[in-house]
């Protein structure tokens, strides 16, 4: 059994998973106002608590959460092992980052069939895959995350495993800059 924990702030929050078992929408605190996955939605309703086609949280998928207020979200079960691949589709895939500790992005991705213009993006950055090198202002990937994935063609990638384990999703991310950027406006 492991501990899964997620700071989610106020606005929008990229996020995922890395538990065997799906989350349902209902566990979601009532501060989670809407749900959105890649092709479906739930939302807060004041009397039917969480309502819409989107059940549950699977691993390996990025979900777009957003919040009244910001809220520490706990849970429990099993690791989903991040050595299972994630199937990607021509185009942008939204994909959860499964390995239980943080990672940069070329350590968590090497070993996969990469192609120049593959492209990945958090809500804290970007990062372009070119001439066998990740480069832009996102560099680490983070348990709890979602990302979004660009590919030009149909693949499976998998993540490596971290050497140190970290539940960096306890942690909230430090900018090496001050900016009146508000990435949970999105």
């Amino acid at each position: 059994h492991s501990d899964f924990t997620l700071y989610l702030s106020e606005g929008w929050n990229w996020v995922s998973h890395n538990l065997n078992s799906p989350i349902s929408v209902q566990s979601l605190p009532d501060e989670a106002t809407r749900v959105v996955g890649f092709r479906n939605e739930a939302f807060h309703d004041g009397k039917a608590g969480m309502v819409g086609d989107l059940q549950s949280l699977g691993a390996g998928h990025l979900y777009k959460i957003q919040m009244a207020s910001s809220y520490y979200y706990r849970n429990e079960g099993e690791l989903y092992s991040s050595k299972n691949p994630i199937p990607l589709k021509p185009g942008w895939n939204w994909i959860g980052y499964t390995p239980n500790g943080a990672q940069t992005v070329t350590n968590a991705l090497s070993g996969n069939l990469l192609e120049d213009g593959d492209i990945i993006v958090g809500q804290d950055g970007f990062s372009t895959y070119d001439n066998g090198v990740w480069s832009g202002t996102l560099t680490t990937l983070e348990t709890g995350k979602g990302y979004m994935y660009k590919t030009y063609n149909a693949k499976s990638i998998s993540f490596n495993t971290p050497d140190v384990t970290v539940n960096y999703s306890k942690a909230r991310s430090r900018s090496r800059y001050t900016s009146k950027y508000n990435k949970h406006a999105y």
